[in-house]
């Protein structure tokens, strides 16, 4: 593996790892059966931030996912964090 890749999946990584334990919206992060749960999201959050992204581009995909995706209430103020967490991975 190339040091490219080894940094793409260790970013892909630590993505995975804040949406499990600290985004989270259906609340499922500490069960390990659920561990791929938000997998889905991982590769459009790692391109947002790679290309550099605002925290607002990235907080709107957060919100998209919760509401349009999983059908739940939109929690503003955890996808603003969340997503401040995010960006700073880079």
């Amino acid at each position: 593996m190339s040091g490219k890749q080894r940094r793409s999946q260790a970013l892909q990584d630590a993505v995975k790892e804040v949406l499990l334990r600290e985004w989270d919206p259906i609340g499922i992060g500490g069960e390990d059966a659920a561990k791929d749960e938000y997998d889905a999201y991982v590769t459009k959050v790692c391109a947002l931030i790679a290309q550099r992204q605002s925290v607002e581009d990235v907080i709107k995909y957060l919100l998209w996912a919760e509401t349009e995706q999983m059908g739940l209430q939109a929690d503003v103020e955890r996808a603003r964090r969340v997503a401040g967490r995010l960006v700073r991975l880079v």
